[in-house]
């Protein structure tokens, strides 16, 4: 099963390079069925490289064999990953790269939302090292600001804009089979 991390993130090289253990971060699996059940997992082996194509990293974990059930092949499972010990004050934000644009002296920037005003402002920043899609943030931003990715080349200082829709999803027809 493949996690999929959020792509705001501590010092990726340095969190690899010390590698995942038990005292660094908390995991845990729920099967379904077993309300309130945490059954705590080791990590064995996470990858290095993200997937070209998903930028997800695959993780496998060990646990002990639970007393009260058995688990069989192909049984689903929740993995919940509690990573904020990897997080600290030093750490590198990730953005889409279409999101950094650059002003007219040819500094990088990105647009950020005021969610009241539903309005964008310019934001200078440093960037980083790039991965796949993503750019390094390393100063300009807090973290929790929302940022513009689609059309930020279109935009200008206070210009009223309004969010995409987050996912479309397709109706079923009467006749599609369940």
């Amino acid at each position: 099963s493949v996690v999929r991390m959020v792509r705001t993130l501590a010092d990726e090289e340095r969190s690899i390079a010390r590698g995942p253990t038990a005292s660094s971060t908390t995991s845990y699996a729920t099967f379904e069925g077993r309300p309130g059940e945490r059954f705590p997992l080791r990590p064995k082996e996470i990858a290095t490289a993200a997937n070209d194509q998903t930028q997800t990293y695959r993780a496998t974990f060990t646990m002990p064999a639970p007393e009260s059930f058995t688990v069989l092949p192909g049984m689903t499972t929740t993995v919940y990953l509690d990573l904020s010990r990897l997080l600290d004050q030093e750490s590198v934000r990730q953005v889409p790269v279409r999101a950094v644009q650059a002003d007219s002296r040819l500094q990088p920037r990105v647009w950020v939302l005021d969610p009241a005003t539903m309005t964008v402002s310019s934001r200078n920043v440093s960037v980083g090292r790039m991965t796949g899609r993503y750019v390094q943030v390393t100063d300009g931003l807090d973290g929790g600001e929302e940022i513009v990715a689609v059309g930020a080349p279109y935009l200008a200082e206070g210009m009223k804009v309004t969010r995409m829709p987050m996912s479309e999803q397709a109706e079923p027809r009467a006749d599609d089979p369940l």
